[in-house]
């Protein structure tokens, strides 16, 4: 049915004088390296890794409800990625809506690991924007990664994006883990505000081909 709807057998286009041949090694695409590092910091993994955990274990939250709660999120998340999406379309830039995210995202999680110290209700629907926000990228992160590698790189770029970024998200629930039983939520919220911070000088703005 696929190859019904696309056309088949698909044709293969002629690549553009600017780009390195097909056989070239990922090392050529430099930007495309760089694209990439700017998804490999898991920063929401932080979040609705013990998100739950907190409400009940410190919020003293029933599990039916924090489980509500962390479930509507993920909706609201959703929301949130569609959102910067239209934001991207809009402003005619991928760039440039992946830095106003990663800087809201630093911060919401600042105010988060503040408001969690000081044990204030706040607390609970800056959790659910820290969740928000910290995905919201999501989608402008694969579509400016498959963009900027071109239609003879995207598979490839796409690869190194996915390993880097997943593999990432592996080593964060135990680091996290360990943060927490040494020094607390509100430490370990803060402390997730690092990589976004970190990953601020990786997002190519500069470099941006504009859209057409």
């Amino acid at each position: 049915m696929t190859a019904l709807l696309i056309g088949w057998p698909p044709a293969v286009p002629r690549a553009p004088s600017w780009m390195p041949p097909v056989g070239a090694s990922l090392a050529d695409r430099g930007d495309v390296g760089g694209q990439c590092r700017c998804c490999w910091w898991s920063r929401s993994s932080w979040v609705w890794t013990f998100a739950l955990v907190w409400l009940v274990q410190d919020r003293h939250w029933s599990p039916g409800a924090a489980g509500a709660l962390v479930a509507g999120t993920q909706v609201a998340g959703a929301v949130g990625r569609i959102g910067a999406g239209q934001l991207s379309d809009m402003v005619a830039s991928r760039m440039r809506p992946l830095r106003w995210v990663t800087v809201a995202a630093a911060a919401t999680m600042l105010l988060l690991g503040a408001t969690v110290g000081l044990d204030v209700p706040v607390a609970v629907p800056l959790l659910v924007l820290a969740t928000v926000v910290t995905v919201a990228d999501n989608g402008l992160a694969f579509t400016a990664v498959a963009e900027r590698a071109g239609p003879f790189w995207s598979g490839r770029a796409l690869g190194v994006q996915n390993t880097a970024q997943f593999l990432t998200a592996v080593a964060v629930p135990p680091l996290a883990g360990l943060t927490v039983t040494g020094i607390g939520y509100p430490a370990t919220f803060e402390l997730a505000a690092v990589f976004p911070l970190a990953a601020l000088a990786m997002v190519p703005v500069r470099d941006e081909r504009e859209l057409t």
